[in-house]
C-alpha cells in the first residue's frame, strides 16, 4: 500500500472521529436563534449561567465550547466542551493549531490572553470551513500565538 493511500485512510478516520467520536457535552438553552450556527464557538449568557449565544470577544472566559445542534431560541442547545468535535473556521488555520473564538464565533488562532477551546485536526483554507477539532476543557492562553 502506497503512503498516500494510507495517510488518506487515517485522515479520513480521524474526520469521521471528530463527528462521531466521543465527547463530553453540557444541555442549555439557546438565548436566541441559533439555528444556523451549528459547530460555532458558544459563550455563556451574561443573565443566566444556562443560557448560551455565539462568542464575539476572544478573550471572553465565558467562551465554553462548540455548538453542535441548531436550536430556536429557548429550545435547548447541546455544547461540547472536551473532546472530538467539528466547528467553523474563521479563516485559513493548519493543522495542529490552538484555537479560540473571532468575533463571529468562528475558529481563529489564539494570541495571548484569549481563551482557548481546542487543537485543530485538520486545516482550513477559508471562512466558514467546517474542520475537525480536538475540544479542551476552555482554559486563557498565556503562550505566544501557534
Amino acid at each position: 500500500m502506497k503512503v498516500k493511500e494510507v495517510l488518506g485512510a487515517a485522515l479520513a478516520r480521524r474526520a469521521l472521529h471528530a463527528e462521531f467520536g466521543p465527547r463530553n457535552m453540557m444541555a442549555l438553552v439557546a438565548d436566541s436563534d441559533l439555528t444556523a450556527k451549528q459547530y460555532i464557538i458558544m459563550a455563556v449568557g451574561s443573565g443566566t449561567i444556562n443560557s448560551v449565544h455565539q462568542a464575539s470577544l476572544a478573550t471572553d472566559p465565558g467562551n465554553i465550547g462548540v455548538l453542535q445542534n441548531a436550536p430556536k431560541s429557548g429550545e435547548p442547545a447541546t455544547v461540547a466542551y472536551s473532546g472530538f468535535s467539528k466547528v467553523v473556521a474563521g479563516g485559513a488555520l493548519g493543522v495542529n493549531v490552538f484555537f479560540g473564538s473571532n468575533s463571529s464565533g468562528k475558529a481563529q488562532i489564539v494570541n495571548s490572553g484569549d481563551m482557548v477551546l481546542g487543537r485543530t485536526l485538520e486545516a482550513a483554507t477559508a471562512d466558514k470551513d467546517v474542520i475537525s477539532a480536538m475540544l479542551v476543557e476552555p482554559v486563557r492562553w498565556s503562550g505566544a500565538a501557534t
